[in-house]
C-alpha cells in the first residue's frame, strides 16, 4: 500500500531528529586589534649608518617586556636582523652575508656598502621599531612558526597599510633574559602561522 506523500515528509522529519548532529570545531583566533598604532620614525640611512646606531642604542640593551621579563638585542644579530645579503660582483646571485665576517667589516670600517643589501629593506627601516614592540605588544605567544627559530613572539599592529604587524621572536638565553632571533612584517589574516595559543600576555582570566 502506498503512503502518502504528507506521511512521507513527517517519516522523513521523524528519523532527522534521531541523527547525530555533526559538530564543527571553529579554531580559535588570535586576538588582534582593529587599529593600529601610531608610526614610529622610518630609518632611511646606509646599513653602515643603520649599524653604528644599533650598536650605539640597542646592541646588548635591555628592553623590559609587560611581564618584567627582559629582552636583549645582541650586535652579532643585526645581519639577520636586516637580512642583509652580499654580492661580490653583478655577475653572481645575491647571497646571504656571513653574519661573523659582516660584523668585523662594520667595526674595522671594511665594510663595502655597494656590495650589500637589506633583502627586504623595510626590515632594515624598521629595525628601531622593535624594543617599541618588546615593550608595547599588543600579544606575546608561544611561536608556532615552523621554519621561525624563536620560542616566543611578540606582535604589534601599526597604521600602516597591507602588512601592518611587526613581528619579534626570542629565545631563552637564561632564567629571566630573552633575546631577539628575527623579526619581521606580516598580514593579521597571517598570524595564526606564528602566533600559537594560548596566549602567553595578556594572561586569561
Amino acid at each position: 500500500m502506498d503512503i502518502p506523500r504528507d506521511w512521507k515528509s513527517q517519516l522523513r522529519a521523524i528519523a532527522n531528529q534521531h541523527q547525530p548532529v555533526e559538530r564543527v570545531e571553529v579554531p580559535a583566533k588570535v586576538k588582534c586589534p582593529i587599529a593600529g598604532c601610531k608610526l614610529p620614525e622610518y630609518f632611511g640611512g646606509s646599513i653602515t649608518e643603520a649599524f653604528a646606531r644599533y650598536k650605539s642604542e640597542c646592541a646588548d640593551q635591555e628592553a623590559t617586556d609587560p611581564r618584567g621579563i627582559s629582552v636583549t638585542l645582541l650586535e652579532r644579530n643585526f645581519p639577520k636582523l636586516i637580512k642583509l645579503q652580499f654580492r661580490p660582483d653583478d655577475q653572481v646571485e645575491w647571497k646571504r652575508a656571513i653574519p661573523h665576517t659582516a660584523i668585523a667589516q662594520l667595526n674595522s670600517g671594511a665594510f663595502l656598502e655597494g656590495l650589500h643589501r637589506s633583502e627586504e629593506p623595510v626590515r632594515m627601516e624598521t629595525l628601531f621599531w622593535i624594543t617599541d614592540v618588546i615593550k608595547n605588544p599588543d600579544g606575546i605567544h608561544p611561536n608556532c612558526g615552523e621554519k621561525v627559530e624563536g620560542e616566543e613572539v611578540y606582535f604589534r599592529r601599526y597604521d600602516k597599510a597591507g602588512t601592518d604587524i611587526k613581528l619579534v621572536f626570542t629565545i631563552a638565553e637564561y632564567p629571566g633574559r630573552r633575546i631577539v632571533v628575527s623579526s619581521f612584517f606580516e598580514k593579521p589574516s597571517r598570524l595564526h602561522k606564528y602566533c600559537g595559543l594560548p596566549e602567553i600576555w595578556p594572561e586569561q582570566k
